[in-house]
């Protein structure tokens, strides 16, 4: 009869010594603190693919980002190709007419007796604009 011995083989004591223990010592280098000029996640808080009419501008120190995540310049003169009038609201926030289908009667807000006033005259000076580009 072969009695088993408690002595482990030569192979089988050298893997085990070169085995590394169960919790390793070692750590990935990581940085715990995000740096002050990275972003977190942005979440949109508007469908992307709807018109936007209400706009508001960017408070003082306030970065705007594109969808993507990036940072976007922003200017107070509108340097697209586009007709657009910008309104503003009295919260802060800018009403943006633009020429484009969809817009609902429900995502006009209440306007102020003077900013009615200047919209009348507005609309009485692009008739005017419109019928003398017709003409010609």
């Amino acid at each position: 009869r072969v009695t088993q011995s408690t002595r482990n083989t030569r192979s089988l004591s050298r893997t085990n010594t070169l085995k590394p223990p169960a919790t390793t010592s070692y750590k990935t280098p990581m940085n715990k603190v995000t740096p002050p000029n990275t972003y977190g996640v942005v979440t949109p808080k508007c469908k992307p693919n709807t018109p936007q009419i209400l706009l508001r501008r960017p408070k003082n120190g306030e970065v705007a980002l594109s969808m993507q995540g990036s940072p976007l310049y922003t200017a107070s003169v509108v340097t697209e190709n586009m007709a657009n009038i910008n309104i503003p609201l009295l919260d802060g926030r800018l009403l943006t007419l633009q020429p484009q289908r969809g817009l609902r009667v429900s995502q006009i807000p209440q306007f102020d007796p003077e900013t009615l006033r200047q919209l009348e005259t507005l609309r009485e000076n692009l008739s005017k604009v419109c019928a003398a580009t017709s003409v010609r």
